[in-house]
């Protein structure tokens, strides 16, 4: 599903990411772990292509990266941030819509779906609120529903449950947990290890000359 080799990534001269080697396979549920500036978030916007250069092998279900075109990327891979990232102008359901309109989805599809979506994540009623009117986990709600307007084969997450407290930040977990269990695959960037620890997944450390795959016992960043 993803595979990287010798993956090196450097800003203005210094070194964020050095002879990555990593991979993830169809089905896989992993929290990747990591002190901050191990360079987690850069390697998340080099699998979305927000960044564009670097040296190494990077692979989609084994076609490489630099080939892809954006637009295909953003069907394929559905993005989830600590700050959301919605537009506040934009209702619920104008947020999430939006997503498959860029890509060219037809608007009766795209319509059916963001209101099949709305409805999944605990949102219907609020399909017209605007995100200054919802809490933290129900934007965060808003955020997990575009992301799978486009049918992704892959979620990656940023930190997603950063601005939550507890018991958002497990149902956020638990949604994509059950989405995961329907066979998307998902890479969920975290600080948070008690989090972790609570979801069976696969558990990665990254840091500057490598990804580690952990057990939950030896659990250490």
């Amino acid at each position: 599903m993803i595979t990287i080799e010798n993956l090196k990534k450097e800003f203005n001269g210094e070194i964020v990411i050095e002879n990555l080697d990593l991979q993830i396979n169809k089905g896989d549920f992993v929290f990747l772990l990591g002190k901050s500036g191990s360079g987690k978030s850069t390697l998340l916007k080099i699998l979305t292509k927000e960044i564009r250069k670097w040296t190494g092998q990077v692979r989609i279900d084994n076609q490489d990266l630099c080939k892809i075109q954006p637009y295909k990327i953003r069907r394929k891979i559905g993005t989830i941030y600590q700050s959301f990232e919605l537009l506040k102008e934009k209702t619920v359901y104008e947020n999430i819509a939006l997503a498959g309109l860029v890509v060219g989805r037809g608007r009766k599809e795209v319509h059916d779906n963001s209101l099949s979506l709305i409805k999944r994540v605990g949102l219907q009623g609020k399909e017209n609120v605007y995100p200054n009117r919802l809490s933290g986990g129900e934007q965060q709600r808003v955020a997990v529903a575009r992301a799978l307007l486009n049918k992704p084969d892959i979620i990656l997450a940023d930190e997603p449950t950063g601005n939550l407290d507890s018991e958002n930040a497990f149902h956020i977990i638990e949604l994509l947990k059950e989405l995961n269990e329907e066979g998307v695959t998902v890479l969920i960037v975290t600080h948070d290890q008690e989090l972790a620890k609570s979801f069976p997944a696969k558990l990665m450390v990254m840091r500057k000359g490598g990804v580690e795959i952990l057990e939950k016992h030896s659990l250490s960043v």
